[in-house]
């Protein structure tokens, strides 16, 4: 079994990412079902749910007989089981039923992030599938992207499979009585940066392309700014990754 992803990778997320998916194996889960386990978590970046397993069969990598310094891993809570309804639903559903969970939800304060998601190769066959994709509502506040927000499961059919509160608690009092200036983003904070990041290139003829984003994590409390560089090298490109603490 191999694990990959199809397309660049956030340095920014994947630490998390893999930290989910391999507690999901050790508990003793398929391979299969820790990539989906990971990829229903919210990050700041969503790339790291382009993923792709090939496999000539899947299974466990352990019996679950964890070390004590790790206990079992609880799946996040999936909304739909707690509701009376247990009808199916589309995707076109999904901010109503959201809303009918949380009185307070405002699709407004969220970026809605669509992953083209899971897919699965049988080298037995050369068969691929896609078995999930995924859709993020990530909360932002003022110009800057949280790890905080509800991801969506949705089935090789389109349908939703699970809807997964991954809301993280912070002080938002704080947050909220914070100078507007405090999460607004300039165009000269963003030149400070993209400068910071073009001086380390030695070969700025090669520069590409330029993203920048901001990040605040709510749970360490803590802002920073990502820099993507793509380098043009001929047949290849090389992306090249920055982050700043702000």
């Amino acid at each position: 079994m191999v694990v990959g992803w199809y397309t660049g990778l956030s340095t920014v997320s994947a630490p998390s990412w893999l930290d989910n998916y391999h507690d999901k194996i050790a508990s003793g889960e398929t391979i299969a079902t820790a990539i989906n386990y990971a990829n229903s978590q919210t990050y700041l970046y969503n790339n790291v749910k382009n993923t792709h397993l090939c496999y000539n069969s899947i299974s466990a990598l352990s019996n679950g007989d964890l070390p004590d310094n790790l206990s079992n891993v609880e799946d996040n809570n999936n909304i739909l089981s707690s509701m009376t309804s247990k009808e199916n639903y589309g995707k076109d559903d999904v901010e109503n039923v959201i809303k009918s969970y949380d009185s307070s939800f405002n699709k407004d304060k969220y970026q809605k992030i669509i992953s083209d998601g899971f897919y699965l190769t049988d080298v037995n066959t050369g068969e691929t599938i896609k078995s999930k994709s995924y859709i993020d509502y990530v909360l932002k506040i003022g110009d800057y992207t949280t790890n905080s927000g509800y991801t969506i499961v949705l089935d090789s059919d389109d349908k939703v499979e699970a809807i997964y509160d991954n809301t993280i608690d912070g002080d938002f009092e704080k947050i909220n009585s914070e100078n507007n200036s405090y999460f607004s983003i300039s165009n000269s904070d963003k030149e400070f940066y993209l400068n910071k990041a073009r001086a380390s290139i030695e070969n700025s003829d090669k520069i590409k392309n330029e993203e920048i984003s901001f990040y605040y994590d709510i749970e360490n409390d803590k802002k920073g700014a990502y820099v993507v560089i793509t380098l043009d090298e001929g047949k290849n490109e090389n992306m090249i990754e920055f982050i700043y603490d702000i």
